[in-house]
């Protein structure tokens, strides 16, 4: 049976400094274990925490990405970068797909619980779009692997730390950075979750198309597939509010995730604004040699 992955355990309150100090010192044990690292080596550790299988955010911190898979009861919540590849030309995929190979060549990781370290990727699928709020305006693709990655799957719970060594950053830049970015997580969970709505409400500025012509899509589109010239149709218009009160990711997530379950629902925070979405569909899923993906429709510009 899938977690309410909002409805935050208040029996499991967390003592932040004496886990990251039990973290730090397993992570310091876990270095060891490696042999070091080489100069330009990405290291991930992934350490497996139990003890926060039933917490859940109570806010994103700034820099946040989050995804999560309520009825498969997966979660990831990556802090921190410590590596990211752009591409700001039009290859987008391609060069991405390249630099990653590269990548994998120096990339050393110590899993647990069959958690390994995650990459997340952003692309746009219009011809010229960018990136993301949060993720660089000027980037036509992304590949960021975090610093810290809180990780729930298969009954197993776990956090990564990775860092890419180099002479200027050597093992005591990666604990001190990894120290700095498990405390703010952890002082994130375990508490109320933010409101989505604010106390002032929400204001219509803009909708597009207006009501009248949205209407007439839907009955043309019903009046299609009665004729069968189609089998299904997804419209879409864009609407925009204008909030009173400053609007939290986190309560607006808890808003999709309440009346969207079955979806795959994710935020990524940024300094000039958050993306917060949910979705029917995965484009995809590779282990090994197979391939899953739950795309249901394609996609048309919109007029």
């Amino acid at each position: 049976m899938a977690r309410d992955f909002m409805h935050l355990s208040e029996a499991l309150p967390l003592d932040v400094r004496a886990l990251a100090e039990r973290l730090d010192a397993r992570l310091h044990a876990a270095l060891k274990a490696l042999g070091g690292a080489a100069q330009g080596e990405l290291i991930s550790i992934t350490l497996a925490t139990p003890e926060l299988a039933g917490v859940q955010p109570r806010v994103l911190p700034p820099g946040a990405i989050y995804w999560l898979r309520p009825s498969a009861d997966e979660l990831r919540l990556g802090l921190g970068q410590a590596v990211s590849l752009d591409d700001a030309g039009k290859q987008g995929l391609g060069a991405l797909d390249l630099g990653y190979r590269t990548l994998r060549r120096c990339w050393r990781s110590s899993d647990a619980d069959g958690l390994p370290a995650r990459a997340f990727v952003a692309f746009p699928f219009a011809a010229g779009g960018r990136c993301p709020i949060g993720w660089g305006p000027t980037a036509a693709a992304r590949l960021l692997v975090p610093a810290l990655t809180l990780q729930r799957q298969g009954g197993g719970c776990g956090l990564t730390f990775s860092h890419r060594f180099t002479a200027e950053a050597g093992v005591d830049a990666a604990r001190a950075g990894w120290r700095r970015l498990m405390e703010s997580l952890l002082a994130s969970l375990g508490g109320p979750g933010g409101e989505a709505r604010p106390a002032g409400g929400l204001r219509r500025v803009d909708i597009r198309p207006q009501d009248q012509e949205w209407l007439a899509r839907v009955a043309r589109a019903r009046d299609a597939i009665q004729a069968g010239q189609f089998e299904k149709v997804v419209l879409a218009r864009r609407l925009r509010v204008l909030a009173e009160g400053e609007l939290q990711p986190l309560g607006l997530l808890a808003q999709l995730v309440a009346r969207h379950p079955a979806c795959v629902h994710f935020a990524i925070v940024g300094d000039r604004g958050s993306l917060v979405g949910a979705s029917p569909e995965r484009l995809l899923v590779l282990r090994g040699n197979k391939l899953v993906t739950d795309a249901v429709a394609g996609t048309v510009p919109r007029d």
